[in-house]
């Protein structure tokens, strides 16, 4: 049957497969090229898929390396046109969210095959892999795939013996799960106060807290940015406690050159689908000791003696699957331009904004690197208008934005009144997270600081 609709041809779509692959691969804003001005078949065809004339280079001079050789007047034979195109990955008017993923062509085929053939013989092949290549890139020893970055945190908990009775610090502000973990096992989580600056968890303050009853501490990278584990792990030692870290949106967080969630004796990363890394749900456990990797190992497996069908404890089901770890190992081995991406972002983030006196980002702390996960800032007092009226005023200009995570020491569900200290208090009433996401083009991030630069200043 006829049709109206005219089809782009076989070069157009290579080129604009060409043009997203490069794109999703090393996040680029831009291409630019060079197109024969005689080669009028090739301009049309480049003004067709939106690039556009910036310059008009004479052949004679891209070609001589010696000007001294050109004699004036000398009509050029040809011209290079230079064109350029800019990608804007949102349309001017559609919702920018504060995150999404990054998939590439090698997690869909690592998918694929896991779907098709990832079974039976091959029903561990990309959860060894991944594990594998993940301890490898973090420099641990071990590292155990889990269900959630929860489950991790609970597996930890539970290899180093925290039970009933027993007291573990956790920054106030965290997600929630940083703190349930502690009372799956039966022990009290203690609320601690954190820095203002890099919303960390203040050695001060922890010192504070450690009784006869503190067993652990879980400090938690927050948003990607570094905890001070150096001051912490003295302090662990100092005190006999165990270091349980919460890296869960740290992946490839550097401090000293260390990565975060390996100064501890375990460390615990999330792959929810609004981390850098992404696989959906998902979370990976690691240590270089052997004793409580195979702890967590069997605890993971409802506690059956291993090879066998035979229950030796009870035991819970924190395990990955083999699909889901194939998304995560094409993730993990394009990790390094995410990272880069993320720290693109934030960097826009605070030049386009640093002229503003009442917004603070967050900082990190000295010697450490950010991941960036999510760019936050909170606003002094001094701001015209509070956090709240700032989410509400972006999303009638259709930007997605979120509060940071409240002070869960406020949450009634911890079995005792606990009191919640200033600075977490001030950061969770005040501080927000922008939209962050990897896919984000500088123009998208261009325009988010423009309408919150508006917003501050009616």
């Amino acid at each position: 049957m006829a049709s109206d609709v005219k089809l782009p041809g076989v070069m157009s779509q290579a080129m604009v497969a060409l043009e997203n692959r490069m794109q999703m691969e090393f996040s680029i804003n831009s291409i630019s090229l060079r197109v024969l001005k005689s080669n009028t078949r090739a301009v049309n065809f480049y003004t067709k898929l939106g690039y556009e004339l910036k310059e008009e280079i004479s052949l004679i001079e891209s070609h001589s390396h010696d000007r001294s050789d050109l004699i004036p007047g000398t009509p050029a034979v040809d011209y290079f046109l230079k064109m350029d195109k800019f990608f804007n990955l949102l349309d001017s008017n559609e919702r920018v969210l504060t995150a999404g993923p990054n998939i590439s062509e090698l997690e869909i085929s690592y998918v694929n095959n896991a779907v098709t053939d990832g079974w039976n013989n091959h029903h561990s092949d990309y959860i060894s892999k991944f594990e594998s290549e993940f301890a490898e890139f973090v420099g641990a020893k071990y590292a155990m795939a889990t269900s959630s970055c929860s489950g991790a945190l609970h597996l930890a908990l539970l290899a180093l013996g925290i039970g009933p009775g027993d007291e573990v610090l956790v920054p106030d502000i965290t997600w929630v799960a940083t703190a349930s973990a502690v009372a799956y096992t039966g022990a009290k989580p203690i609320f601690v106060d954190i820095d203002l600056n890099s919303w960390m968890l203040s050695a001060v303050e922890i010192e504070k807290h450690v009784n006869v009853n503190t067993k652990a501490i879980i400090p938690v990278h927050l948003y990607g940015y570094a905890a001070p584990m150096l001051q912490i792990s003295e302090l662990a030692r100092k005190y006999g406690l165990h270091v349980v870290e919460d890296a869960a949106p740290a992946i490839g967080t550097s401090i000293g050159g260390k990565l975060a969630g390996t100064f501890g004796d375990i460390g615990c990363y999330s792959f929810q689908g609004a981390k850098l890394l992404v696989t959906g749900e998902g979370g990976m456990l690691v240590t270089d000791n052997k004793d409580l990797f195979e702890r967590a190992k069997k605890d993971q497996d409802h506690g059956r003696k291993p090879g066998t069908f035979w229950i030796e404890q009870i035991g819970h089901k924190y395990k990955m699957n083999n699909v889901t770890a194939a998304l995560g190992l094409g993730q993990l081995q394009r990790v390094e331009n995410q990272i880069f991406r993320k720290r693109e972002i934030n960097h826009r983030y605070v030049r386009g904004l640093s002229h503003l006196p009442f917004i603070k980002f967050q900082a990190e702390i000295e010697n450490s690197e950010s991941i960036c996960w999510m760019s936050s800032f909170r606003l002094t007092e001094a701001s015209p208008i509070t956090r709240d009226i700032l989410i509400s005023e972006l999303s009638k200009r259709n930007i997605d934005s979120r509060p940071v995570f409240p002070a869960i020491s406020q949450y009634r569900i911890w079995g005792y009144t606990a009191v919640t200290p200033p600075n977490s208090k001030v950061v969770g009433n005040s501080a927000i997270n922008l939209p962050s996401g990897v896919r984000l083009s500088d123009n998208t991030v261009d325009r988010v600081i423009a309408n919150i630069d508006q917003i501050l200043n009616l």
